[in-house]
């Protein structure tokens, strides 16, 4: 029954008994049903496949394992907002989860005995293949069609990509989140402001300096809060949140570099690989350098930060997100 072919070169039933043995507590929350009804959707290509199938997947999976705490600032936020008590006992889907971005950050900078029980998701075959091959317990799900059980997870959070959800899905994909959480549950989205720097980053730097485009529509914090409610969610809350992101080196010169080339490889930006010579990484600068933004405008501050930090130098990318949160009734 489910002998098609779920992840690239493996079969739905040997996922499951791989998930059954080294993943119990997601498989106890998966639906089989759900999972065989959704079985022409597994073949369904992404951005964010690799080279292989036109996607830039490859670097961007190879650049948050080398950045795992490039992100830290916003990824802690997000996790304080959804689970307000701690996350203890906790279950969290991260539905947009990549190869587990999110559980890697979190273990490296929460105690294991605060640390939430996450589920990475995501629809593309190779990510999953990759997070599953790291030990995280991970689901291949498009985000309007989730194979989680009914009432299943404490917490769900769309983070680091829901703008790729297409317009007319994403009410969908939030009464979905609604479907899999408990009565008292929360849910997280986190995008950007569209027409902010931001925003602006991804529609303009990515549009043109990537080989797949970026045609996505981002959020308005009105209306990020209509689809909340039109998805059932009450106590919903709306908020910016400071979301930079930070790389280290040995001098300053090397660390606003190394951001540099960070931004890069995250961002597949083919078109801005290095050329010889420091006068390339200057024009990348100034060039990235106006998509910065901070939650204060202040003009003292420099686009791009470089600062002393613990014995080396940090480069830090100012960037705002547009956070909100929303509670299933009780």
């Amino acid at each position: 029954m489910h002998n098609f072919e779920y992840l690239p070169g493996v079969t739905a039933a040997e996922y499951l008994d791989a998930c059954r043995a080294h993943h119990p507590a997601l498989y106890e929350r998966l639906s089989l049903d759900r999972m065989l009804a959704n079985r022409g959707t597994y073949q369904t290509s992404t951005v964010f496949e690799g080279s292989d199938k036109g996607g830039r997947g490859d670097t961007y999976r190879q650049t948050q394992v080398r950045y795992p705490l490039a992100r830290t600032r916003g990824i802690k936020a997000l996790f304080d907002a959804l689970l307000p008590g701690g996350g203890a006992g906790k279950y969290v889907l991260d539905v947009l989860g990549g190869n587990g971005t999110l559980t890697h950050t979190m273990r490296l900078i929460t105690p294991p005995a605060e640390l939430p029980e996450i589920f990475t998701g995501d629809a593309a075959g190779s990510m999953v293949t990759d997070a599953l091959a790291r030990g995280y317990p991970t689901v291949r799900q498009l985000a309007q069609s989730l194979l989680l059980a009914d009432q299943t997870m404490d917490g769900v959070i769309f983070a680091y990509g829901t703008h790729h959800v297409p317009v007319p899905d994403r009410v969908t994909a939030l009464r979905e989140a609604h479907r899999v959480l408990r009565h008292g549950g929360r849910v997280l989205v986190q995008d950007f402001v569209e027409h902010s720097p931001t925003a602006r980053w991804y529609s303009e730097v990515l549009e043109k300096y990537t080989l797949t485009g970026h045609d996505c529509v981002h959020f308005t914090e009105a209306g990020l809060a209509e689809l909340l409610h039109e998805a059932g969610f009450a106590d919903v809350r709306v908020s910016k949140v400071y979301d930079p992101c930070v790389v280290w080196a040995d001098s300053a010169d090397e660390a606003w570099v190394e951001l540099l080339q960070y931004l890069i490889d995250l961002f597949s930006l083919e078109r801005l690989r290095p050329k010889p010579g420091q006068d390339h990484w200057r024009m990348v600068r100034d060039l990235l350098s106006p998509y910065a933004e901070h939650l204060v405008d202040d003009g003292r501050l420099d686009p791009i930060l470089v600062y002393p930090d613990g014995g080396r130098f940090a480069a830090e990318l100012p960037r705002v997100a547009l956070v909100a949160t929303g509670e299933r009734p009780a």
